[in-house]
């Protein structure tokens, strides 16, 4: 997982977003369990860069033992909000 998260970094990944940027996503799988990857195709304008130096990566961890690996519903709508 960390291997991933550097990777984001490298990216660019961060929470700046406005309607003009592309997200993409992507899945793969850790132990036959899917992972869902959105993040941004790329860096934001150097303006908002200069403002804001450092890019952040966010995680939501939970239980995925069942639903195929994916949250219950009850959780993927708080993560959706």
């Amino acid at each position: 997982m960390k291997n991933i998260l550097g990777i984001f970094l490298l990216l660019g990944v961060i929470n700046i977003a406005s309607a003009e940027e592309v997200w993409s996503v992507r899945k793969s799988e850790v132990n036959g369990k899917p992972i869902v990857y959105k993040f941004m195709n790329g860096l934001p304008e150097s303006s908002v860069r200069n403002k804001i130096p450092w890019l952040t990566v966010i995680s939501w961890k939970y239980n995925g033992s069942t639903n195929n690996g994916m949250p219950p519903k009850e959780v993927n709508e708080l993560m959706i909000y």
